[in-house]
């Protein structure tokens, strides 16, 4: 599962490409790229024909409730160059996925490498490919969401960053 806006800092069209990789090792892997704007869409689409994995890739265009892809996702993946704090990450954790993302700031704040998921050079799909690939085994699969989900309860709690905020315009 990938959920973001369809634009180019996104960089989804990597993610295409790492599934045209992925699907040479994992033939039964998917990919569900959910967004609500962004002028990418058609080219996302595009490029999933032209890497022959449009069967293995759905760009769905604006859902208004991304609740559902959480729940039957078995791991979230990020291909973004750039990030502030990432939201969807963190709802990805929350709901018990393990993440693939890129090593940039802010991702790389949130998710703990082979502890919570896998954190990769950005512009690479083959090394998102490949850290797709580990995340097809079940026990991996299931340690790093379990570990995920504890770390985003404990560390990016709602209650949490407003303690956190409160202690630091206090002191």
């Amino acid at each position: 599962l990938n959920v973001g806006r369809y634009v180019p800092q996104k960089r989804q069209r990597d993610l295409i490409d790492a599934m045209a990789i992925l699907t040479e090792a994992v033939p039964d892997a998917t990919l569900h790229i959910v967004g609500g704007s962004g002028p990418l869409k058609s080219d996302l689409r595009t490029r999933a024909s032209e890497r022959s994995v449009a069967d293995a890739v759905t760009v769905t265009g604006f859902v208004p409730d991304v609740a559902a892809y959480y729940t039957a996702a078995d791991a979230f993946v990020s291909s973004s160059v750039s990030e502030g704090l990432p939201v969807t990450i963190l709802e990805a954790m929350s709901s018990g996925l393990p993440v693939v993302g890129t090593d940039i700031p802010g991702v790389d704040e949130v998710v703990e490498q082979e502890e919570s998921g896998y954190l990769v050079s950005p512009e690479d799909p083959s090394s998102l490919a490949g850290a797709m690939e580990r995340l097809a085994d079940d026990e991996t699969r299931q340690r790093l969401g379990e570990n995920g989900h504890e770390r985003a309860r404990k560390r990016f709690d709602v209650r949490q960053m407003v303690d956190a905020y409160h202690d630091l315009y206090l002191d």
